[in-house]
C-alpha cells in the first residue's frame, strides 16, 4: 500500500556546501558506549541538530518536472497504463501548483496553516536513526567531514566501528504524508547515492577486516 507516497520536492542544496550521508556500526562489546561517543563527536564537530539539519526552510522547492515526479507517478499509477500514468502526474502537477500558490501566499485552511507547513516539514524530517547501526544526514562543510573522517578512521583503526560516508551538495527527500496539517513524515538522504553508497563504504571496510 502507497497511499501518501509523495515525491514532490526538488533536491534540497545542503545550507553549509556539503550533504553527508554517515552509517556507522560498532563493532566493540559496549556498542551502546561507541555510539554514545559517536553522538557526542558529532555534535562536538557540527554543532546542534538545528546547525546540522541538511533542510532548511528557504532551500525548500516544489518541483514540476516529470523525472523528479516519477517515482510517485511510477508507484501511485502503477498498473494504469500510458495514458493513467499521464493523467496522474497532471493531476499531481495541479495540486503541486495549488501547494505553491497555499504556502507562498500564507493561506490557512480549516486544517492547514500553509505558512508553517516548511517548518512542520523540517520537524517532521527523518534524518538520524538507529537500524542496524547508526544513520544520519548532516549538512556541514569539508573541514567538519575531514573532522569527523579523521576520528571515524581512529575508532576504526581500533576496531571500535566501521563506518561508510557519502558526501553530496544536496539531499533528496522522499514524502508520506496522511493529511498536510501535521501527519506527514519526510525521509531524507544524500542525493547521488547517499546512504546506499555510504553503505557500500562500510561493507568494503567490512570485508578489509576480514582479511587481516
Amino acid at each position: 500500500n502507497f497511499d501518501g507516497l509523495e515525491c514532490r520536492w526538488q533536491d534540497i542544496p545542503s545550507p553549509h556546501g556539503e550533504t553527508v550521508s554517515v552509517m556507522v556500526r560498532a563493532l566493540a562489546g559496549d556498542s551502546a558506549s561507541v555510539y554514545r561517543d559517536l553522538i557526542a563527536k558529532v555534535r562536538e564537530i557540527y554543532g546542534s541538530d538545528e546547525a546540522c539539519h541538511p533542510i532548511h526552510p528557504p532551500n525548500l522547492r516544489i518541483t514540476l518536472a516529470s523525472r523528479q515526479l516519477g517515482n510517485e507517478v511510477g508507484v501511485r499509477a502503477l498498473g494504469h497504463g500510458r495514458l493513467g500514468r499521464w493523467l496522474y502526474l497532471m493531476q499531481t502537477r495541479f495540486w503541486v501548483l495549488v501547494g505553491w500558490f497555499f504556502m507562498n501566499f500564507g493561506v490557512r485552511t480549516s486544517k492547514t496553516d500553509w505558512r508553517r507547513y516548511k517548518e512542520t516539514l523540517v520537524r517532521n524530517a527523518d534524518v538520524r536513526k538507529f537500524s542496524d547501526g547508526f544513520r544520519q544526514i548532516l549538512a556541514g562543510n569539508a573541514a567538519q567531514r575531514a573532522a569527523l573522517t579523521a576520528w571515524l578512521d581512529e575508532r576504526f583503526a581500533r576496531r571500535e566501528l566501521v563506518y561508510g560516508l557519502h558526501v553530496a551538495d544536496r539531499a533528496h527527500m522522499t514524502c508520506l504524508v496522511f493529511d498536510y496539517s501535521g501527519r506527514h513524515l519526510h525521509f531524507i538522504d544524500g542525493a547521488a547515492g547517499g546512504h546506499f553508497l555510504a553503505a557500500k563504504e562500510l561493507k568494503r571496510r567490512v570485508a578489509g577486516l576480514k582479511t587481516v
